[in-house]
C-alpha cells in the first residue's frame, strides 16, 4: 500500500496538475480506505499551506494592498449576503439551527475552517459537522474539476477568474487549486482576495459567541495562522530584490507543495452517503448555486478587474 502511495504521489509531483493530484489522492482513498492513523494524515494541511506561503514571495505588497482596497466593499457585502441567504434557504428546507449556521459560515467565509471554528460554540454534534464537511468536500472537488472549464467557456480573463475563484469557492485549498489550473496570475489574485475573506473568521467567532452564549476559545485553535506567514512572505518579497531565477524557483516549489497538499486532501475522500439528510443536501445545493451565479454576475456587470 505504501509503495503505491509513493508512486501516486510521485506522479502527482511530476504532472503538477492540481485536479489530477486530488484525483490520485481520492483514487488511493477509494481503493485502500486509509484510516486517521495513516502517517501522511499527520501532515494535515501543512504542504498546501507551505505552497501558499511560498506564493506570497511572488506577490508585490503594493498589489496586495491595492487589490484588497479595491474589492473590500464588494467582498464584504458578498460575505454578509451569502451568510444571510444560506440561513434563509436552510430555514426554507427545515434544516435545524446548528446545521444551517454551520453551512452559512462555511459558504460565506472559508469552508471547513469556519465550520470547525464555530462547531463547539453552537454545540454541534459530531455527525452534523461530519455531514457538512462531506458536502463541502464534494463541492470543492467539483469546483476544482469544473470551474476552470466554466471560466474558459465564459471567456474569463486571468484576473476575472482569480476574482471568481476567491468569491465562488470556500476552502483555501480549493481556491488555490482551482485558480492555479487556470493560470499563475489567477492564483495570485485569488490568494490575495482569499486573505481578506478569511479574516472574516474573526468577527464570525465573536458574533457566534455572543449569539449562542457559549465558551470562547475556538478561534485560537482553528484560525489559519499560515495567512499571517503569507503576509510576511509578501512583505519580505517586496522589500528584498529577488532575482528572476529565484522567483521562478519559488513559483515551482509553491506549485509542488500545493499539489502535494491537494493529493493529501484527496486522501480524505470517503464514499459515505448516510451522514446527511436530503434537506441539508438541498440547502447546500441551492446556496451553492446562488453563490456561483452571484459571483458570475458580480464580476460580469459590476466589478472591473482590469482597473487594478
Amino acid at each position: 500500500m505504501y509503495f503505491i502511495l509513493l508512486i501516486l504521489l510521485a506522479l502527482s509531483i511530476y504532472v503538477l496538475n492540481p485536479a489530477f493530484s486530488i484525483f490520485l489522492g481520492s483514487l488511493f482513498a477509494i481503493l485502500f480506505k486509509p484510516n486517521e492513523d495513516f502517517p501522511i494524515f499527520q501532515l494535515k494541511a501543512l504542504p498546501l499551506q507551505v505552497g501558499i506561503v511560498l506564493m506570497g514571495f511572488t506577490i508585490s505588497i503594493d498589489y496586495l494592498i491595492d487589490t484588497n482596497i479595491h474589492y473590500l466593499p464588494w467582498v464584504s457585502l458578498f460575505v454578509v449576503t451569502s451568510f444571510i441567504m444560506a440561513i434563509l434557504i436552510g430555514s426554507l428546507f427545515g434544516v435545524n439551527r446548528r446545521l444551517k449556521y454551520m453551512l452559512a459560515s462555511g459558504f460565506a467565509i472559508c469552508g471547513a475552517s469556519a465550520m470547525i471554528a464555530i462547531a463547539p460554540l453552537i454545540k454541534a454534534k459530531p455527525f452534523e459537522l461530519l455531514a457538512c464537511l462531506m458536502i463541502f468536500f464534494a463541492i470543492n472537488m467539483i469546483a476544482i474539476l469544473a470551474y476552470p472549464l466554466l471560466g474558459q467557456f465564459l471567456g474569463a480573463t486571468n484576473q476575472q477568474f482569480g476574482l471568481f475563484s476567491a468569491l465562488a469557492i470556500q476552502d483555501t485549498s480549493s481556491v488555490i487549486g482551482t485558480s492555479i489550473i487556470y493560470s499563475q496570475e489567477s492564483a495570485i489574485i485569488a490568494a490575495s482576495l482569499k486573505l481578506m475573506r478569511t479574516l472574516w473568521l474573526i468577527p464570525l467567532v465573536i458574533f457566534t459567541s455572543a449569539i449562542f452564549k457559549h465558551e470562547k476559545g475556538s478561534l485560537m485553535s482553528t484560525f489559519p495562522y499560515f495567512v499571517l506567514f503569507f503576509m510576511i512572505a509578501v512583505i519580505a518579497g517586496s522589500l528584498c530584490s529577488l532575482s528572476q531565477g529565484f522567483i521562478s524557483f519559488i513559483s515551482y516549489s509553491s506549485l509542488v507543495f500545493i499539489n502535494i497538499g491537494l493529493f493529501c486532501v484527496g486522501l480524505k475522500f470517503r464514499l459515505n452517503n448516510n451522514a446527511f439528510k436530503l434537506s441539508l443536501l438541498y440547502t447546500s445545493i441551492f446556496t451553492w448555486v446562488f453563490i456561483l451565479l452571484s459571483s458570475i454576475l458580480l464580476i460580469s456587470f459590476i466589478l472591473q478587474p482590469s482597473s487594478i
